[in-house]
């Protein structure tokens, strides 16, 4: 698997029950809606994921990884429904991934190992392996 850029961004947006404070006889109401910073990893030719700090983070990135690693090694496009499935809510995976989408997910590395370009193209192992490092 390809190692991805990694950066640390303010994040999605985590919905909280409004909560209340007593301060000096005044009654303060918290935001409902806190930041929260996320790691975005972006790999090649998969749109960026932001995966929140906190309790989870562990969780669904090990998913994550999962999803991507089965993807790069059988050569196929990455689920978007496995992607969001590592997240422990759809509205999660949203708020932290608003523009990832099939639309947006591009074809999965098209390059081919040694043994798949003599059997596709018919062509000799030495052959295979010039054809193999020009990819």
């Amino acid at each position: 698997m390809p190692k991805p850029q990694l950066k640390i961004n303010a994040g999605g947006e985590e919905i909280r029950p409004a909560q209340y404070e007593i301060i000096g006889g005044q009654t303060i109401r918290k935001p409902s809606i806190e930041k929260e910073k996320s790691l975005e990893m972006i790999f090649p030719n998969v749109p960026p994921i932001n995966i929140p700090e906190g309790e989870r983070f562990q969780d669904i990135l090990d998913k994550i990884i999962e999803v991507l690693d089965a993807s790069f090694k059988s050569n196929t496009e990455v689920s978007v429904e496995e992607i969001k499935a590592a997240f422990p809510t759809p509205e999660m995976f949203e708020n932290y991934n608003p523009g990832f989408s099939k639309e947006t997910t591009s074809e999965a590395p098209k390059k081919r190992s040694i043994a798949q370009i003599m059997k596709e193209d018919g062509v000799t192992q030495v052959e295979a392996v010039k054809i193999f490092k020009a990819q």
